[in-house]
C-alpha cells in the first residue's frame, strides 16, 4: 500500500500538464485492403507523415506511413479517405489572388475528410492555406465544388460556380435559384444542405464531428491542419449523436486496495469525509460539476469506569458541490481541478444509565461550511475504470452547540480551520455514460 501511495503521490505532483493528444478507438485500411482495428492518436496529419496507433491499451505505440493507408476512421468523429482528385490551387487571399476566373487545376492523391456520408457525400480538404469542399453524387465520381476569388480592373470578384453545380446536380427538393444564391461556401451551410438532400432522397446518412476537447497533438502555428473542427449544425440525423456530457461515479477504495494487495490490516485514520463522488463533465471542454457526499449513523454501547451502561449515537453528514475541470495528460492520465462549497453536520447523542438516578443525556450538534480548491489525478485502468486521488485546501467554519440533560438551551462554541488534505485517499472511478 505504501509503495502504491508513493507512486500515485509522486506522479500527482510531477506529471507535466501539457496535453499530448488523445487516442480514440478506430481503424485503418492499408493499400492491400487489410483492415486494422486499433486506437488512433489524433494529430495534425498535414505535418505528420505517419499514423500513430495502438492495437490495444496494453500494447506499445506503433506507427504506419500514411502513404500506405487509403482509409482511416476514429469512432464517429473522423473518417478520412485517400482519393485521386483534381483540386483548384488558386490562392484565396491578398497577394495570392490571380487574375484568372477559372480554377487552376492539378491532380493529386489527397486525404479528404468526410463531413456527410450517405447517398450524396460531402468532403472537406484543409491544408497548406487551401480550403476546398468536394462532393460525390455518383459512384466513384468525386468533384470539387468551385469557389474562387480573383482580381479584375474593377476589384476582387468571386466565381461561385458551386452554387450552379448544386442547383443542377444536388437538388432533390427542387430549391429555387434564390436559395442557392444565398448558400455560402462554408462548412455549416454545406453540411446542412447535404443532410437535407439525403433526407429528401430517403437515404441513410451520418455526419462526423471532432469534439473540441480532443487535443490535436503538436499542432503548429499558424494553424494549417487537414482535420477541421466541425461547427455545431442544428440538423436531425438518423444516427444517434454522441452525448455532450460524460458521467463519473467514484467511491473510496482504500480498504479494497488494502485487501487486493494483502497489505497490513491496520486501518490508519485519515480525514476523508467524501466517500462517494459523482461528476458530470462536458465532452468538448471537460468542464462540469462535482458532488461529494457521505451520510452515516452509528450506535456504540459500553460501560463507564464506574460500570454504568453508556450508549452513544452519532450521525454524520458531509456534502460538497463545486466546479470541476478534467483534461487528458497523455493516454493513461486525467488531471482534475475544482473549487468547492462545503456543508457538514454532525450529532453526538450520549445516554448514561446510573443505578438509582435514572438516565442522563448529552447532545452535541456541530454545523460547518467552507470553500476551497481541489486538485486530482486519475489513472486509466481500462476505458471506463480509473483509480484516482485528490488533494484539497479548504477553509471551514464550525459552530458546536452542547445541550446538557434536562435543558433546552446549550453552550455554543465557534471555530475555524484551514486544512490541507494530502492525496492519500484512493477512489475507484467508473465512467457511467457518455
Amino acid at each position: 500500500m505504501k509503495h502504491l501511495l508513493c507512486a500515485v503521490v509522486i506522479v500527482f505532483f510531477l506529471v507535466p500538464a501539457k496535453g499530448q493528444g488523445t487516442f480514440e478507438k478506430g481503424y485503418f485500411i492499408d493499400a492491400d485492403n487489410q483492415k486494422t482495428e486499433c486506437y488512433i492518436k489524433i494529430e495534425d496529419w498535414g505535418t505528420h507523415p505517419n499514423l500513430t496507433y495502438m492495437a490495444s491499451w496494453k500494447d506499445a505505440v506503433k506507427s504506419a506511413p500514411l502513404k500506405g493507408i487509403k482509409e482511416f476512421a476514429i469512432s464517429n468523429y473522423i473518417k478520412m479517405v485517400k482519393v485521386k482528385v483534381s483540386i483548384d490551387i488558386s490562392g484565396d487571399e491578398g497577394h495570392l489572388l490571380s487574375y484568372q476566373q477559372e480554377p487552376e487545376w492539378i491532380t493529386e492523391d489527397l486525404f479528404l475528410k468526410i463531413l456527410v456520408e450517405g447517398k450524396v457525400i460531402l468532403y472537406a480538404y484543409e491544408a497548406e492555406g487551401l480550403k476546398r469542399y468536394f462532393f460525390n453524387a455518383a459512384p466513384d465520381s468525386i468533384e470539387q465544388l468551385v469557389f474562387k476569388k480573383y482580381k479584375t480592373a474593377e476589384g476582387v470578384q468571386t466565381n461561385n460556380s458551386f452554387q450552379a453545380t448544386l442547383l443542377d446536380r444536388v437538388n432533390c427538393i427542387d430549391s429555387t435559384t434564390a436559395y442557392f444564391k444565398k448558400l455560402r461556401y462554408n462548412k455549416a451551410d454545406l453540411i446542412k444542405h447535404f443532410v437535407n438532400i439525403n433526407k429528401c432522397e430517403g437515404a441513410a446518412f451520418k455526419t462526423y464531428e471532432l469534439p473540441s476537447k480532443m487535443v490535436v497533438a503538436e499542432k503548429p502555428e499558424p494553424v494549417e491542419e487537414i482535420i477541421s473542427r466541425s461547427s455545431s449544425i442544428d440538423v436531425q440525423t438518423n444516427t444517434k449523436p454522441a452525448s455532450k456530457t460524460v458521467h463519473y461515479l467514484g467511491i473510496e477504495a482504500n480498504r479494497l486496495v488494502r485487501q487486493l494487495f494483502n497489505i497490513s490490516g491496520n486501518d490508519n485514520f485519515f480525514n476523508n469525509p467524501y466517500i462517494l463522488q459523482y461528476s458530470i463533465n462536458r465532452r468538448d471542454n471537460g468542464r462540469g460539476i462535482n458532488i461529494g457526499f457521505t451520510y452515516s449513523k452509528n450506535t456504540f454501547n459500553g460501560n463507564s469506569n464506574a460500570g454504568t451502561p453508556i450508549e452513544t449515537k452519532t450521525r454524520d453528514t458531509f456534502f460538497r458541490i463545486g466546479y470541476d475541470k478534467k483534461w487528458a495528460w497523455g493516454k493513461r492520465w486525467t488531471g482534475q481541478f475544482g473549487f468547492d462549497l462545503l456543508l457538514s453536520g454532525t450529532r453526538d447523542f450520549t445516554t448514561t444509565s446510573t443505578q438509582g438516578f435514572g438516565t442522563t443525556t448529552t447532545q452535541t450538534d456541530t454545523d460547518g461550511s467552507g470553500i476551497g480548491p481541489r486538485f486530482g489525478l486519475m489513472f486509466h485502468i481500462s476505458e471506463k475504470v480509473y483509480l484516482g486521488t485528490e488533494a484539497s485546501f479548504y477553509y471551514q467554519s464550525f459552530v458546536a452547540t452542547d445541550f446538557p440533560s434536562g435543558f433546552g438551551f446549550g453552550a455554543t462554541e465557534r471555530r475555524t480551520s484551514f486544512s490541507l488534505t494530502p492525496p492519500v485517499a484512493l477512489y475507484l472511478v467508473v465512467k457511467l455514460r457518455e
